[in-house]
């Protein structure tokens, strides 16, 4: 028989693949979206239906407005009812803030944030998405020309 040495850091990248395809196997509609304010990360949450222990998977959120990719902060992030999503988001570099300026001000919050709304269906296509190729990343169309990239996050 062979014994293999598995460290703490092998462990815990091993569990959390483990999680991520526990979250992924989850109907979409009962999976969270979730974020702190002013942070560059998404948290998908759901429960194991069979341990009922919390799952949570996070992601780098990325924008992209035509050819132009940037870094952007999220904030009050919500998930409807019907499964859409509905945020607000800022660029944290000058050409994602150029870009920002081409989007009308109807859809930008008092100071300068993008309210974006995703429909349900275009949630549901993002985790399909993550579950095709097992978590890794996913792009989301947000309206406006914008698109938000998620990667997964180690951290």
């Amino acid at each position: 028989m062979k014994r293999f040495v598995i460290t703490e850091e092998d462990r815990k990248h091993i569990m959390g693949l483990y999680e991520q395809l526990a979250l992924l196997n989850i109907d979409p509609k009962n999976i969270y979206f979730g974020s702190g304010d002013n942070t560059k990360q998404i948290k998908l949450k759901a429960v194991n239906p069979e341990t009922n222990q919390p799952l949570i998977l996070k992601y780098n959120v990325m924008g992209k407005f035509g050819f132009a990719n940037f870094g952007v902060h999220i904030r009050r992030i919500y998930r409807e009812s019907d499964g859409a999503i509905s945020a607000q988001v800022l660029p944290d570099s000058t050409l994602g803030k150029e870009a920002l300026k081409l989007i009308p001000d109807k859809f930008k919050s008092a100071d300068g944030w993008l309210n974006i709304e995703v429909p349900g269906k275009k949630i549901f296509e993002a985790i399909s998405q993550l579950i095709k190729n097992k978590g890794d990343q996913a792009n989301l169309d947000a309206g406006h020309g914008v698109v938000i990239k998620l990667t997964v996050a180690n951290t």
